[in-house]
């Protein structure tokens, strides 16, 4: 790889951050080690975000292993059951969002909930909210959301 490393390597993971020092990695034991002549493998690997593992041992390179971004998602139950109809009708990710909406929440909150970027949650709830099935009402500096009652009706119907 040629330029660009700094993004690279700060994006990795939480843990792992590229500065002037150099690679810094969090760890329980604070310690420094020098990579000399031996090249960098990066190894992308299904693990929880904070997951990071760094062999030193080789000769001939530094073997990191960092989560691919979103793994995590893999093992992770959904806010609500699935309702494999529903989800076939809105999509996966707008069933669970729905469904997560049991009382109002604020945007920040239901991100959280369902560990979706803000730019994607803003996104499904456009799409949810042009189906009527969404209100959204500005408080402040917050934004919540709520289902509506074509919502219920929606869910109710999943649920028989």
């Amino acid at each position: 790889m040629r330029g660009g490393h700094e993004l690279l390597l700060g994006a990795l993971s939480e843990r792992i951050v590229y500065g002037e020092r150099g690679l810094l990695i969090s760890d329980l034991e604070s310690s420094t080690f020098e990579l000399g002549d031996r090249k960098l493998v990066l190894v992308p690997m299904l693990a929880g975000k904070d997951a990071v593992i760094v062999s030193l041992d080789s000769p001939d390179a530094v073997w990191t292993a960092y989560p691919v971004p979103g793994a995590d998602s893999l093992w992770r139950k959904p806010v609500a059951p699935a309702l494999d109809e529903l989800s076939a009708l809105l999509g996966p990710v707008r069933a669970d969002l729905l469904c997560a909406l049991e009382q109002p929440m604020t945007m920040s909150m239901l991100a959280t909930a369902m560990q979706i970027a803000p730019s994607g949650l803003t996104y499904h709830c456009d799409r949810l909210g042009a189906g009527q099935l969404i209100m959204r009402e500005r408080r402040g500096r917050e934004v919540w959301i709520a289902r509506t009652h074509r919502a219920e009706e929606l869910l109710e119907l999943f649920r028989s």
